[in-house]
């Protein structure tokens, strides 16, 4: 992409169109700030994407070094996962968190990467270790198990449908995979569906 505005805001269709995770990538400091407004259409949406941005090598951070932004903080708001990788080995399992977080949540996850830390192997370890700390492990699988709604809150819903005598159904994220629900309950309540831009298709295919 020539801007990195373009760049999330694709990220973040494709992760509307397909539910599966979009990522985009930016430079340091304007790039990565560039990211924020796509990235937050992604927040606000519910949808997952996985953000990588740059940053000035280690040995000049904190010196006010070219284009040096704390992307970790900035991120803050926006990210589920919020990470500058500051050791090598680090690597495969702060990915694996990242991109987790951003499918089980459905949100935004955001890792930077110093330039020294970007080239090194992912073997390398610079530093001696005083803990018995090791980098977790985890199943190649995300499991998203459904959860069972409240009893005494679906009677509640069901009185309020039935006592409403011109329902309709605002339809979002949160009915992505319950579209042949939603139309059930339309037909028998004989409701309009109104959908917003991330549920729209999903309801679409269903009626075609």
């Amino acid at each position: 992409m020539q801007h990195e505005e373009a760049a999330a805001f694709m990220a973040t269709g494709y992760a509307k169109a397909t539910g599966r995770l979009g990522v985009c990538a930016a430079t340091s400091g304007p790039g990565a700030i560039h990211l924020l407004n796509g990235l937050y259409d992604a927040k606000l949406d519910h949808v997952p994407v996985l953000a990588l941005t740059g940053m000035q090598e280690s040995s000049v951070l904190g010196t006010h070094y070219q284009q040096e932004v704390h992307l970790d903080r900035l991120y803050a708001d926006l990210a589920a996962y919020n990470l500058m990788v500051t050791n090598p080995q680090q690597m495969p399992g702060v990915v694996d968190l990242a991109v987790r977080n951003a499918l089980a949540k459905r949100t935004v996850a955001h890792l930077t990467f110093p330039n020294d830390i970007q080239v090194a192997p992912v073997e390398q370890d610079p530093y001696r270790h005083v803990g018995p700390g090791t980098p977790p492990a985890s199943a190649p699988d995300l499991a998203q198990l459904p959860l069972a709604p409240d009893a005494e809150q679906l009677r509640t819903a069901a009185e309020v449908l039935n006592a409403a005598r011109k329902p309709a159904i605002l339809v979002g994220a949160g009915a992505l995979h319950a579209g042949e629900e939603v139309i059930a309950v339309a037909d028998r309540l004989g409701a309009p569906i109104v959908k917003t831009l991330v549920a729209r298709d999903k309801i679409n295919e269903l009626r075609a």
